[in-house]
Parts: C-alpha cells; sequence; structure tokens
C-alpha cells in the first residue's frame, strides 16, 4: 500500500499534531479495505505497567499542579476494541477506580461508537486527528464539533461506581 510511504508532517509549534495526509486520503478513498486491515484483529496482549506505582506519579503530578495553580485534564485514551478486549479489564477497571480518587477524569475508552469503528483508527491503538478533535471538543464543551453522546465520559469519585459498572455491562453484553 503507497500510503503507508508519506512521511508524517507536523505542526509542533501551532497545534502540536502530527499529520498522516496520505493515509487519511486513502481510508477515505477505501474505507472498506481499511476496515479489513488485519491491524485491526491481530493485536497482541499489552504489557501491564505497576498499578500501584502508576497511580503514585499521578497523585503527585496532581499535587505539583495543584500546588502551583495548573489547571490538570486528564483523560484516558480511546484505544479501537480489539486492543480494549485483550486488556487485563480487571486489572483496567480497578486502575479506573483508584484514578478517580485521586483526580476527576475524562474516559474516551471502553466499547462506544467511536471505539468500535476502526473508521476511526489507523490501527488498534492510534486514532485519526478527527477523533482528537472530539475528544478536545468534549473536555473544553466546545458544540461546534459533533461529538457522540456515547464518547467521552467525565468521571469523578462520585460517578465512577455506575460508569465502571456499565463499561462492565457492555463486556458482559459482548
Amino acid at each position: 500500500m503507497a500510503w503507508r510511504k508519506n512521511v508524517t508532517e507536523y505542526d509542533l509549534f501551532n497545534t502540536g499534531h502530527s499529520f498522516n495526509p496520505g493515509v487519511d486520503i486513502w481510508i477515505e478513498a477505501n474505507p472498506e479495505k481499511h476496515a479489513m486491515d488485519p491491524r485491526f484483529t491481530n493485536v497482541q496482549p499489552g504489557i501491564t505497567d505497576d498499578l500501584l506505582l502508576s497511580l503514585e506519579d499521578i497523585r503527585e503530578i496532581v499535587q505539583l499542579t495543584n500546588r502551583h495553580g495548573i489547571r490538570l485534564i486528564v483523560f484516558i485514551n480511546p484505544i479501537y476494541q480489539s486492543a480494549y478486549l485483550r486488556t487485563e479489564i480487571k486489572t483496567f477497571l480497578r486502575f479506573k477506580r483508584e484514578l478517580s480518587r485521586i483526580v476527576d477524569f475524562y474516559d474516551f475508552s471502553g466499547l462506544n461508537s467511536i471505539t468500535t469503528n476502526n473508521y476511526y483508527y489507523y490501527e488498534s491503538s492510534h486514532f485519526r486527528p478527527k477523533v482528537g478533535d472530539m475528544m478536545i471538543a468534549r473536555m473544553f464543551q466546545d458544540k461546534s464539533v459533533f461529538v457522540p453522546a456515547d464518547f467521552g465520559v467525565y468521571v469523578t469519585a462520585a460517578n465512577a461506581g455506575g460508569h465502571l459498572e456499565r463499561q462492565r455491562r457492555e463486556l458482559d453484553n459482548r
């Protein structure tokens, strides 16, 4: 596929984005071929980091930003469903529960209309810029960008239990 040979373009000083215009053009022209790409089904399980150490690092970052009056926005990336389903789900849900006790965050992961549609991904872990635009719109309440209702939940200590229970049920219903 020639589109894989395109050079990534960077706009580091303005938006911070990297762009793969050739890939996006190819996906738009070949949505069926893209949907059948084996990179969406042949996903290797990831290596799990130490949960407690990761949470302690996050706790320190939250304390630092609070101390210096920095607004911190935390979010969990939306990985494609095949990668998500191969994670250690119980550990991931436990991580989210513990994270909600440290800081509020946006959860874009799980099974939703974006993460179950490979149109929005280059492969199972890298989403296309339009997904990033939707994430930013959700986090900053930008109504000019369409964001599906099921994409991006603001999680707090108060609503984490219900959110995680919904995600457990989604997995049970698969």
